[in-house]
């Protein structure tokens, strides 16, 4: 398409979704459940304001490219600080978490969308992804306990990049006919170790010449952003689908260095990424079709209510038992699972090449993906600040304070604090009083 054909589109989508975040800041309702709607209305279905279509190649181009950043700005801003107990949940959840609600998402789509286990397998690999992209924002307009936060952070954080992964792997098994599933496998294997491989080496790259190079704070900034970019391109080519693992362990690799103008990076990756939000959302919810959403009737309805009250708890509910969680902590991480950009934009793309193939029924895939994202977001993220208050983990931004020494005195000061609605945070110079 011609530059001045895309000028318009343009333009009307960052307008669009500028506007929304302003009107949601006003408002005081989340931004992502806006821009959703925002979205849905200037779409072709309603209104025709906007035809994501109408960008051509440069649309899978852009959102690969926005997630990719929003994933570093996520990694980033992760705590290194993290409890020990509090790791192993995360790390429970982004593996066993997710091979759980992966194994009854693909139950819950063959027995009410489809019976085609391909799809179904499809389906699932998106539906268990949170991401920083949903979560992020909802830290940032109620404040709940900062265990509590940094575990669903670091779960959208680290689950991203294996749903990418796994859905690529499914994708590539259904659409090329001429591949092997030892063929997939080794596509699997390979994206694994270049997005694990340049990722790491992307991040010590960064972490020492940001230490040594000359420059103001603005030029630093641009610099990360063009290695990261960088890096991400080269992981694509080599394998596909691989730059989110680079971008992630990247920004992870950042979190727990220190280095001069971090601030600074943490500031301008933060407003890089809220613009990345507004534009990347409005962009894959205009691409909603209402009426083929609501041809998926009772079995949609279903998919999505045993998804949300079913499996998302139970999950949450075996990779927590044996831990310093308390009731009301985890009924919160059990009722905050919204699915986002990366479930949204990877469905798209997958289900377009889908149909390009003569799959009837690839709809059906970014339907429910995209009924899913509309429950979770718009029904559940609304409701975030007073679920956190009925489930006592609710902290009031005056109600933070630190205890020097993790000792069991403290320890006991701080589960005291935390019992009165208090966020205590211990810190100590001995490592092992802090696991």
């Amino acid at each position: 398409m011609e530059s001045s054909n895309l000028l318009t589109p343009a333009v009307l989508i960052v307008f669009i979704g500028v506007m929304g975040l302003a009107c949601a800041e006003m408002l005081g309702v989340p931004n992502i459940a806006l821009l959703l709607l925002l979205g849905v209305l200037a779409g072709p279905s309603v209104f025709g304001l906007l035809d994501p279509e109408a960008l051509g190649p440069l649309l899978p181009t852009i959102i690969k490219l926005g997630v990719a950043i929003i994933v570093f700005e996520g990694a980033i801003t992760l705590s290194s600080a993290g409890k020990s107990w509090s790791s192993r949940i995360i790390r429970d959840l982004s593996s066993v978490g997710f091979a759980i609600t992966f194994a009854f998402a693909t139950f819950f789509y063959y027995l009410f969308i489809e019976p085609e286990l391909p799809m179904a397998m499809l389906f699932a690999a998106l539906a268990s992804v949170t991401g920083p992209t949903v979560v992020q924002p909802l830290f940032k307009r109620v404040s709940v306990k900062k265990d509590v936060a940094d575990i669903l952070r670091g779960e959208a954080i680290f689950v991203e990049p294996v749903g990418v992964l796994i859905a690529a792997l499914v994708f590539n098994i259904v659409a090329v006919s001429a591949i092997t599933v030892p063929g997939a496998i080794a596509f699997l294997i390979r994206s694994v170790i270049t997005g694990g491989a340049l990722g790491i080496l992307t991040g010590i790259l960064l972490r020492f010449t940001l230490k040594g190079i000359s420059a103001s704070d603005e030029v630093r900034n641009l610099y990360a952003l063009a290695v990261l970019l960088g890096a991400f391109a080269v992981s694509e080519s080599i394998a596909a689908d691989s730059g989110v693992l680079v971008a992630a362990l990247a920004g992870l690799v950042l979190a727990a260095s220190e280095f001069p103008g971090k601030e600074q990076l943490l500031v301008f990756k933060g407003q890089l990424t809220l613009l990345i939000i507004a534009v990347v959302f409005i962009l894959i919810s205009a691409d909603i079709n209402l009426a083929h959403i609501g041809r998926l009737g009772f079995g949609g309805i279903a998919l999505v209510v045993l998804m949300v009250f079913f499996a998302r708890p139970l999950s949450v509910w075996l990779c927590t038992r044996g831990s310093r969680l308390r009731f009301g902590e985890k009924t919160f991480l059990a009722a905050t699972a919204p699915r986002g950009i990366v479930a949204g934009s990877v469905a798209s793309l997958f289900a377009m090449q889908l149909s390009e193939l003569g799959y009837p029924k690839a709809d059906n895939l970014t339907n429910a993906v995209f009924l899913l994202i509309g429950v979770t977001v718009l029904l559940f993220t609304p409701f975030t600040p007073l679920m956190a208050r009925i489930c006592g983990i609710y902290v009031n931004k005056q109600q933070h304070v630190i205890i020097v020494g993790a000792h069991s005195l403290g320890r006991l000061i701080a589960s005291r604090m935390q019992g009165a609605g208090y966020d205590a945070t211990l810190v100590d110079t001995n490592q092992q009083n802090c696991e």
